[in-house]
Parts: structure tokens; sequence; C-alpha cells
């Protein structure tokens, strides 16, 4: 599970209620946002908490930690024109801030997720591979040096629209870094208001494509990790009923189990953000606000009870 949801409640209480209706689902991994603009505080100054409580919650209830750090960098290291996507132009920083996360959580984080959706202009202002790729690979020396049981994956590339396309942008950074940089790449191969397998953009085939990528890079052993993926509900013109978000989400899982060399499937995300039905960002839990299951939990949990999941 992606768990962006602990937006609505960052507390201990909330962090470890969360992991335990996770856990509850059958899930073996969740995924812990670590937000590098509001760890470190001022010029080498860190606050940790929450990340602290949140890993805590999981360890507690038997769940792998997928780590996934994101920007926007602090502004003292993104330069003057400093946004909400601002990368990082200094890569010792990069190196600093990663090498002291990585030696920190070294015992509690299985793999690290470098930045999110880098070929979107919202998450990166101007994307670009091989500026992307030179942070990755500061990045991934980093989290060897200090975590070297870890995996690293290259961050989640988006399906949305006005992104860098996800496939020419995979392979440019594969052909920009060392063979030995990543262990995975992530992807989120949404289809939202579309089904999965009637999304006149096909764009679950992403999958597909990018393995076709990696094959050609020569690098087999790399898996492909859906670190994203859901269907939000609700009223607005991309939301779905609850109902067609289960049948949706069931979809999926069937696709990506039938693909090859995958790695983890992160379901976007345990709980709604808000009780407001007319924003689709705040609704794509498996539960709603008040934690009341969403069918889609059904589904999930047909799914860890059966090889095939449901029929």
């Amino acid at each position: 599970m992606a768990s962006i949801a602990t937006l609505a409640d960052r507390t201990p209480a909330g962090y470890d209620r969360e992991a335990a209706v996770i856990r509850s689902l059958g899930a073996e991994w969740i995924r812990i946002v670590v937000n590098w603009n509001e760890i470190e505080t001022a010029p080498g100054v860190y606050s940790w908490n929450r990340i602290d409580e949140a890993v805590a919650a999981a360890r507690q209830h038997r769940l792998r930690v997928l780590a996934n750090v994101i920007g926007p960098a602090p502004p003292w290291y993104a330069g003057p024109n400093y946004s909400g996507a601002s990368p990082p132009l200094v890569l010792g920083a990069v190196d600093g801030f990663f090498s002291r996360v990585a030696a920190r959580f070294r015992q509690d984080v299985a793999a690290w997720e470098v930045w999110n959706e880098q070929n979107a202009p919202a998450f990166w202002a101007s994307p670009d591979p091989v500026a992307y790729a030179r942070v990755l690979e500061a990045a991934s020396r980093a989290i060897r040096r200090n975590a070297p049981r870890t995996e690293v994956l290259m961050g989640g590339v988006t399906t949305g629209p006005g992104a860098y396309p996800p496939v020419p942008f995979v392979d440019r950074v594969l052909q920009s870094v060392d063979e030995d940089t990543i262990d995975g790449v992530a992807v989120h191969p949404y289809s939202f208001p579309d089904a999965p397998n009637r999304d006149p953009l096909r764009r679950i085939e992403v999958v597909d494509s990018i393995r076709k990528v990696i094959d050609r890079s020569k690098r087999p052993s790399l898996r492909i990790w859906v670190t994203e993926f859901g269907q939000p509900t609700g009223s607005a013109p991309l939301g779905v009923t609850d109902d067609e978000q289960a049948a949706r989400i069931g979809t999926a899982l069937k696709y990506f189990a039938t693909r090859t060399g995958m790695g983890p499937v992160f379901l976007y995300t345990s709980r709604d953000w808000s009780p407001d039905p007319t924003n689709p960002e705040l609704n794509f839990g498996l539960y709603r606000f008040d934690w009341t299951p969403k069918p889609a939990v059904d589904v999930v949990l047909q799914w860890v009870t059966s090889e095939e999941g449901p029929s």
C-alpha cells in the first residue's frame, strides 16, 4: 500500500492505525514518503520525528518499508527560482542527505525510491532525464555506501497528461547511469477515468514497453515496481463509483500478475484524505476518510487468499 494517506493524520496513533489496517489486508509492504524539504529545516539541520514514527509503526506491524524520498529540494540547494517542484542543483547535497537518511534507517527500510514522477513538471520543474540520472547516481552511491543490503529504484514515472513520455524518459536514464545504479524501475500506470482494459491510451501497457527498454539495455535483472496504481472514487468527472473502483483494481492486479520481471505492486492509497467527494485527488483510498471499507477491500483480500486472484 502506498501510505500517502498519513497526510490525513500525522500522529503516532494515526500511523499505527494505518499500518495495522494495511497489515490486515494481507499487504507485506508500505510505501512511506520522505519529504526532503520537510526534514532538512535549515542547512544541516534535520527533523526526523514524522518519519521515525511512521517507520516505527510499520516495524510494529511487520511491514517492509519502501522509502520514497521526494522533493522539492530545500531552497538553499535548489537555486533562485524555487518552487514546489524544484530539483536539487547541488549533487554534494544529494549525497549528504541520502547518506544521512540511509544510515539512519538502514535496519528498517528494505528499498529506496529516488524521487517521484520526475518526468512530470509537478514534481521536477523542467523534466530532464539526464539531469535526473545525475541525481539518481548520487543518491544510489550514498545509499549503497550506507545501507548496502537495500534496493534502489528509479523514481516512479507517470503516464499522466503533460508529462515527459515515460518510456523514452526511462530509456534515456538507463543510457545515462552505470549498470549497478538501480535494482528496479518504478512506474505509475494510472488509467483513470477509464478502466485499465478500456483505456483508449492503453496506459497500463507502459509496463510492457518499459520491460522492452530494460531488455534492450541488457539489464535483465531489473524489476518493474508499480509503486502507485489506483482509481479515485467520488462525484468529480475523474471519479468512479465504489464498485467501479473495486472492479478496475481487480483488472489491474490480474494484468500485473501476468507480466514477467515484476516487483511489488502498491495500491494508491489506503485511506481517503478527506470526506469531500468532489476532489478526485483526495479519494483514492480503499477506505473512506472515516475508515469504513470500500468494496475494493474485498478485492484485495481475495487476492491475498488466492494464488490467481478473484475470478
